[in-house]
């Protein structure tokens, strides 16, 4: 189990560090104006945790078939769909909700920036 939660948080993990790359990009064209900037960076960092909480909720309904629970944990005993279904399926529900967690929070942090620079400026 804790080989398919490690392998489910990679795998979501480098589709999301590829939305972060993303918002840094838009963030740092936008560098001429801080206050402006970091404040697209929270409605972004919304928007990346939005479509993870939706892709969560795609990815528990979706089927997950025994095939990919082998080449997932690598054995060589067939479980049961329901089984499969289950540890899979939650394992990546759990990463892509982590993930938007720490989306919100970023969210969080780059709203408080913009607050911030736009008092002192």
């Amino acid at each position: 189990m804790n080989q398919v939660q490690a392998l489910a948080t990679d795998i979501v993990g480098r589709g999301v560090a590829a939305l972060w790359a993303g918002l840094g990009i838009v963030v740092l064209l936008l560098s001429f104006e801080p206050s402006t900037a970091l404040h697209v960076g929270g409605v972004l960092a919304l928007a990346i945790a939005t479509y993870l909480a939706l892709c969560s909720d795609r990815v528990s309904q979706d089927q997950i078939t025994q095939a990919s629970m082998l080449a997932t944990i690598g054995v060589g005993v067939w479980p049961r769909q329901s089984y499969t279904q289950e540890v899979i399926g939650g394992a990546l529900r759990q990463a892509h909700l982590r993930f938007a967690r720490d989306a919100v929070g970023a969210a969080v942090v780059f709203f408080a920036s913009s607050l911030l620079v736009s008092l002192v400026v």
